[in-house]
C-alpha cells in the first residue's frame, strides 16, 4: 500500500488532491498544512513509511522554514527512496528546476487534473 503525504498550506488544494489521489484507488493519504507540522516531521524524521510526498513549491515560508527547496533537501537527507512531486502554481521553469536538483522527482501545474496526475503516478 501506497502512503502519500500532502504539504500544502492551502487547505483547498489538499483536500483537491486528496479527492483525486482517493477517485485513483490511494486510500493512505496524509495532509500537512501548516508550519508547525512541516517542522515537526521534518525536525524528527518522521517519515516512516512515506511513498509519495506532494510538496507545494509556493509553500508561504515561516522563519523557521526557509524555502520549498530547502524542504526538498531535508526530505531527501531523511529518506533518499522518498518520491517528492511539486506542484507548481505558475509553471516558473526556473524554480522547477531549482526543485529537481534539490532532489524532486516531477512536477504538476496548477490547475490539478486527475488525469496529469495519474499520468504521472504511473512513472514512479
Amino acid at each position: 500500500m501506497v502512503k502519500s503525504l500532502i504539504i500544502d498550506d492551502v487547505k483547498f488544494i489538499s483536500i483537491n488532491l486528496t479527492n483525486i489521489l482517493k477517485d485513483l484507488g490511494f486510500d493512505n493519504i496524509k495532509t500537512i498544512n501548516d508550519h508547525k507540522d512541516i517542522l515537526d516531521i521534518l525536525n524528527n524524521g518522521n517519515l516512516k513509511d512515506i511513498d509519495i510526498i506532494f510538496l507545494n513549491l509556493n509553500l508561504s515560508i515561516s522563519r523557521e522554514l526557509e524555502n520549498s527547496f530547502d524542504i526538498i533537501r531535508k526530505i531527501k537527507n531523511i529518506d533518499q527512496n522518498i518520491k517528492i512531486i511539486v506542484i507548481s502554481e505558475n509553471g516558473r521553469q526556473q524554480d522547477i528546476l531549482k526543485a529537481m536538483q534539490a532532489g524532486a522527482f516531477d512536477y504538476i501545474e496548477k490547475p490539478l487534473n486527475k488525469e496529469k496526475i495519474d499520468k504521472l503516478l504511473k512513472k514512479i
